[in-house]
C-alpha cells in the first residue's frame, strides 16, 4: 500500500460527514483528572516531590472521551456507560454530558456490594 498524502479537500470532506452522523457509544465512562502543581523540594521522608497544588482539571474519560471527540466534530452521540454510586459521579455534574452537547446520556447508578 503507497503512503497516500490526504488533501485538505479531503480532509474537510470527511470531517464534514460526521455533521449527519449518529453514533451510539457504549463502553466504561470515566473522568480524567489532571493535577497542575509546583515543586519546590524534596521531601525529606522520602525521595518523592512535594507538590503545591496550583489547578486541577477535569475532563472526559474512556468512551466518555470517545463520544466528546465526536460531539466535537458535530456528530451526534448517544452514551451508554456505568457510573459508580461514589463520590467521583458527582463529577459527572459539570461535564457537557451532562449540559445538553452531547444528545443523550444515559448513566446506570451501580449499586455498592453490600
Amino acid at each position: 500500500m503507497k503512503n497516500q498524502k490526504l488533501s485538505n479537500k479531503r480532509i474537510d470532506e470527511l470531517l464534514g460527514k460526521f455533521k449527519n452522523l449518529r453514533v451510539l457509544v457504549v463502553g466504561d465512562v470515566g473522568i480524567d483528572r489532571y493535577t497542575i502543581g509546583q515543586v519546590d523540594r524534596i521531601s525529606p521522608e522520602a525521595p518523592v516531590p512535594i507538590v503545591q497544588v496550583l489547578e486541577e482539571k477535569l475532563k472526559l474519560g474512556l468512551a466518555a472521551n470517545v463520544a466528546d471527540n465526536i460531539r466535537a466534530l458535530s456528530g451526534k452521540v448517544s452514551l451508554v456507560g456505568v457510573v459508580g454510586k461514589d463520590r467521583y459521579a458527582e463529577d459527572f455534574g459539570w461535564q457537557p454530558t451532562t449540559q445538553g452537547q452531547i444528545d443523550l446520556f444515559h448513566s446506570i447508578l451501580a449499586r455498592k456490594a453490600a
